[in-house]
């Protein structure tokens, strides 16, 4: 069964008002334990509205939000922070979500707050830095305002991961990085999904990050799920995915061209890993 699911959902900003909009429309979506979702589409398409649905930041004006089988607008208070445990969400530029004296401290507020006896959160601190790739030592006592930008990240998401979610939801978390940091930090969350068994649900526009690392995609267009499937069934419809305002990942654009060309090579190529075994196909190697 899945854990997340959205049934016919709608989210409306501003209702009543002349500045009325709809956000998302006929929204359908299923998310399973474990799995690995990556969320593209253009700018304003809804993506960030989207995941905030996930564990109850925002209700939908019509349909429903389950999670483990239960309705996220049935629940209050105490019931919506267990949600949140379980489902983790950080946003876009998540150093902004950082606020504590040490590195150590903001870490420990959400299992401190989730009422962890002090042993408890000291433990998931050091596992939670251990995980993002922060030594324990060397980071505890700093001030999070003195870390990198990449530091700062890793500092956000081991916060989330300190309250043991069965969820990870990240919004453009590689956002403003340059290619070192961002190889980095994706690295680092696709560790955290091996290890943990998690599920992650990966908004990006990065297309190479996407193509990398989710096993499922959902395109979003102007507030609808518009495609959904594999990297390679989305980012071979290169024409379809350009049309969006979106781009395929260099591979694909590379693989598309030879095809255009007369040379019969896949087209639903998307790593570089891949292209590789299809070249050494052609050359009759494998």
């Amino acid at each position: 069964m899945a854990f997340i699911e959205l049934k016919d959902v709608m989210v409306i900003y501003k209702p009543g008002t002349p500045y009325e909009a709809v956000a998302l429309e006929n929204i359908n979506l299923s998310i399973n334990k474990g799995e690995f979702l990556g969320i593209i589409g253009p700018t304003g398409s809804g993506k960030s509205t989207l995941v905030q649905l996930f564990n109850g930041l925002i209700m939908p004006h019509r349909g429903k939000v389950l999670v483990d089988g239960i309705d996220l607008s049935d629940l209050k208070g105490y019931q919506l922070r267990e949600i949140r445990r379980r489902i983790g969400l950080v946003f876009q530029y998540p150093e902004n979500q950082l606020f504590g004296e040490t590195v150590a401290e903001d870490i420990a507020f959400g299992p401190r707050n989730l009422g962890f006896k002090e042993e408890d959160v000291h433990r998931r601190v050091k596992e939670a830095m251990e995980f993002v790739g922060l030594d324990y030592e060397s980071f505890k006592d700093r001030s999070p305002f003195t870390l990198s930008g990449g530091e700062m990240r890793r500092t956000a998401i081991a916060g989330i991961l300190a309250m043991g979610p069965e969820v990870l939801v990240l919004d453009e978390p590689s956002a403003g990085m340059d290619p070192r940091g961002r190889r980095e930090i994706l690295s680092r969350i696709a560790g955290i999904h091996k290890e943990l068994k998690i599920a992650v649900v990966l908004v990006s526009h990065n297309m190479d990050d996407i193509a990398r690392f989710a096993q499922r995609v959902i395109v979003l267009n102007e507030g609808k799920i518009v495609l959904e499937g594999t990297p390679q069934e989305i980012f071979s419809l290169g024409e379809k995915i350009r049309d969006l305002g979106l781009d395929v990942p260099p591979i694909t654009e590379l693989v598309l061209r030879l095809k255009k060309r007369g040379i019969n090579i896949r087209s639903d190529i998307c790593t570089v890993e891949e292209a590789r075994e299809e070249i050494l196909r052609l050359l009759g190697r494998r």
